[in-house]
């Protein structure tokens, strides 16, 4: 994912209306396993010009997820965008999220913690883009940036949930915008 801010930017600067969309996803069950994914989205006009530059190989390449031992990796249009999927049946959905996906240079999560006690689950974590989209906003306004790109943390949590202060609620299910600029 490490090399998407050129092609980023290259794309969000030759056209307004593409759109590149990643989220990184997780089901937790009561005793802490449960299902991780990541997925890469692009709209037509993103894969094309990703074509174009011949990035989209490396885009869809580069996912923290693509490693772990029985992965599924699948394909899926949906709100017309096409996305790869990555998943996997983890025992530790909180060691796999710090390994895969917090201690990286790259990533979007720089802090995650999950308590699961009998009665209670709680999540704790902070997140940007960092370096990832470092440098952007000299190439695009912050505006045509967030138009072009989103990042995505949903997170599927057992029981009923109480408090949140996620972007989105549906169910059990918790959403929240990763800032592109500046931390969440």
């Amino acid at each position: 994912m490490r090399r998407l801010l050129p092609l980023v930017a290259r794309v969000a600067l030759l056209t307004a209306a593409c759109r590149i969309e990643m989220n990184i996803g997780a089901d937790i069950h009561q005793d802490g396993s449960g299902v991780i994914s990541a997925e890469i989205g692009l709209d037509e006009e993103a894969a094309g010009m990703m074509e174009q530059f011949g990035g989209e190989g490396d885009l869809f390449g580069e996912n923290p997820l693509a490693d772990l031992p029985d992965v599924e990796t699948r394909e899926e249009d949906r709100g017309g965008m096409h996305f790869r999927i990555w998943s996997a049946q983890v025992e530790d959905i909180d060691a796999v999220i710090q390994e895969q996906m917090v201690s990286g240079p790259d990533s979007f999560i720089e802090e995650f913690s999950l308590t699961i006690e009998p009665t209670r689950v709680e999540v704790v974590g902070r997140g940007s883009a960092g370096t990832l989209m470092e440098g952007a906003e000299d190439f695009l306004p912050a505006d045509q940036l967030a138009e072009s790109v989103a990042i995505n943390l949903r997170l599927t949590l057992p029981g009923k949930i109480l408090e949140h202060n996620a972007d989105q609620k549906d169910g059990n299910t918790l959403t929240w915008a990763v800032p592109l600029i500046g931390s969440a």
